[in-house]
């Protein structure tokens, strides 16, 4: 748990800014102790001035200077979770080209993401998942839509040299974001407390409302200048889940292509027979070839590596218990969802079940959102990343096979040579064969490692799905 703060000020405003500061970071103190930064930023400045510190927040506290004349400021306490805070890189704010950030939830992605530019990372040593975020933000001149291909919880905020006098700030899933509006001023802060300390302090009145999930706003001047939804079916999905107590969950896609009857026959076989998730198999000839295609060779990767036990995990129509709702983490953010429910159902051995319903044409006019390639591709990475982090030994097992035949097909040459001479004529070859093997058996230690960590993982998972009652049950076990 980390916690972020900050303020759009108008330069009207009569705030005593290093006061306001202070106040923020008194607000969020407690939420981290790993390390603490602030950045501030003056009108006529591209370029926002960084400070931080691996101590606690109350060590930087009477040390905040900020200059009255600035008009943005973010601050930041870390309790971290990736990127040890020994490396001052990995510390908030953080840096990524002309983006400078703060925030606060777990990005399990980031890797993948950052390895599509070529200045990642932005320094060496550097490993803090939130980079991420920031990279996106640089690379898309701050475009929403780049930031539905995260995975995983965020608040954040950030400033970018190319657009002076302007903050952005978002909210994902699963982390808070509080929004403070006075007259000349905006601040914001991961508690509602937060932004209380700065009216008692400050001197200020605050209207407060909590930011909405999938929500960008960029502030200038205290004015939100724009206000964005992040748009994408896991968000809703998330929402869905965090926000809704129900026994039993009905998710189906809204382009009238399912039948709505089918619904009751659904929730009654897995009352009926007390499952966990009932799977609307579609027959119907309207799906398209690529469509068709790609579902086929989904179903089949995933069939192989966790379990055959769906024909069409990608079915929009699903009925799902209580327990497997509450027990899901919902980290993807678009249509990938589908596979991250199927991959639940099928590691945690719960109980499921497919039944067929009619799939029809969608209404003359509407279009559909999905991108045969590009949706496709999200998927399959998506199937990737499930298979990295819930079967590892198999996963580097793969890459240990590659690498050792590669190192082979290197070596064999050489050994050749050096059986019938006894000479070594390829040393570079011989150095590369070698170097490719140690990290051929280096994959395979991190398997071994990563096996053994997400059996427990799993286990907990399992028990606190144990722990929910069953369709049909009331009250915890």
């Amino acid at each position: 748990m980390c916690g972020i703060a900050g303020y759009s000020l108008s330069s009207r405003s009569s705030v005593d800014r290093t006061l306001a500061a202070q106040a923020l970071l008194a607000g969020i103190a407690e939420r981290g102790a790993d390390a603490v930064g602030y950045a501030h930023r003056v009108p006529g400045s591209s370029y926002p001035v960084v400070t931080k510190q691996r101590t606690p927040a109350s060590q930087l506290l009477e040390r905040i200077e900020v200059p009255q004349t600035a008009t943005e400021l973010l601050v930041h306490v870390r309790d971290y979770t990736k990127g040890h805070p020994s490396i001052s890189a990995n510390n908030h704010p953080v840096r990524h080209g002309p983006v400078v950030g703060i925030h606060n939830g777990i990005i399990v992605n980031d890797d993948e993401l950052l390895a599509e530019f070529d200045c990642a990372r932005a320094e060496p040593r550097m490993t803090v998942d939130s980079e991420a975020i920031f990279a996106l933000a640089a690379h898309s001149r701050n475009d929403p839509a780049a930031l539905e291909a995260l995975l995983g919880s965020m608040a954040t905020a950030w400033l970018d040299e190319r657009e002076p006098g302007t903050l952005f700030a978002a909210r994902g899933i699963g982390r808070p974001l509080w929004l403070g509006s006075g007259k000349h001023e905006i601040f914001f802060a991961s508690t509602r407390t937060a932004l209380q300390v700065v009216e008692e302090y400050a001197h200020v009145r605050l209207k407060k409302q909590e930011l909405k999930d999938g929500t960008l706003l960029a502030l200038h001047g205290a004015k939100v200048v724009r206000h964005e939804r992040l748009q994408g079916k896991g968000n809703v999905v998330a929402r869905m889940f965090a926000d809704i107590d129900a026994d039993v969950y009905v998710l189906v896609d809204g382009d009238d292509t399912y039948c709505a009857a089918a619904a009751a026959d659904l929730i009654a076989h897995l009352l009926e027979h007390r499952l966990d998730l009932v799977n609307g198999l579609r027959v119907g000839a309207h799906q398209r070839r690529g469509h068709r295609l790609g579902n086929t060779l989904f179903n089949r990767i995933v069939g192989r590596v966790f379990g055959s036990r769906f024909d069409d995990m990608l079915s929009g129509y699903k009925v799902l218990s209580r327990r497997f709702v509450k027990s899901f983490p919902a980290l993807a953010n678009g249509f990938e969802i589908e596979t991250e429910l199927t991959v639940h159902a099928l590691r945690l051995r719960m109980p499921v079940a497919e039944l067929p319903t009619d799939y029809g044409s969608r209404p003359t006019g509407s279009l559909s959102k999905l991108h045969t390639i590009r949706d496709g591709v999200r998927i399959l990475r998506a199937i990737a990343l499930l298979i990295k982090g819930e079967r590892p030994l198999a996963f580097f097992s793969v890459v240990f096979a590659v690498l050792a035949a590669s190192s082979l097909a290197l070596a064999t040459p050489v050994a050749v040579t050096f059986f019938e001479s006894g000479l070594v004529p390829r040393l570079p070859t011989a150095v590369l064969a070698a170097s490719v093997m140690l990290l051929a058996f280096l994959s395979l230690a991190c398997g071994f490692v990563l096996d053994t960590v997400t059996r427990g993982r799993i286990e907990m998972k399992r028990l606190h799905y144990l722990s929910l009652p069953a369709p049909g049950e009331t009250g915890t076990r």
